[in-house]
């Protein structure tokens, strides 16, 4: 499949668009006000939008692989937040205080990556990210 570079602004904006969960997600460990619109999607379960944007997103090869390649990014963006929390959160007991500093650390740097995809996206490009992307590349052609 080609991976052309030509990119309505409809396939950028959407792009960025998918980068907002796991920022939403970043947004939710800290006391800072979410505006209303962003409230709604981010009091749906996360695994209902998960599944609905394999379903309606990934599965379908009529949408831009631009935005595709983002959607599926951005999921694995959320999962490995989620992830952290899970493991920070059972060690917490044992590693006390630092667990708090490591779960910090690791919401940065995923709200960093975030905001550098959403970048990269708006400009019509692939936002590349080592391991992550090269795997995310293999998925997306074969959903």
């Amino acid at each position: 499949m080609s991976w052309s570079n030509n990119f309505t602004v409809a396939d950028r904006a959407y792009g960025c668009l998918a980068y907002l969960l796991p920022l939403l997600s970043v947004l939710g460990q800290f006391p800072v006000s979410i505006p209303p619109p962003l409230q709604l999607v981010y009091s749906l379960s996360p695994l209902a939008i998960v599944i609905a944007l394999y379903f309606f997103v990934l599965k379908n090869r009529k949408i831009s692989r631009l935005i595709r390649f983002n959607v599926l990014q951005a999921m694995l963006l959320g999962a490995a937040l989620s992830l952290c929390r899970i493991v920070i959160g059972a060690l917490l007991p044992i590693i006390g205080q630092a667990g708090l500093m490591l779960l910090i650390l690791a919401s940065v740097a995923i709200a960093g990556v975030s905001l550098y995809s959403m970048v990269i996206t708006a400009q019509g490009k692939y936002a590349e990210i080592r391991e992550l992307s090269k795997n995310t590349h293999l998925w997306v052609d074969n959903i």
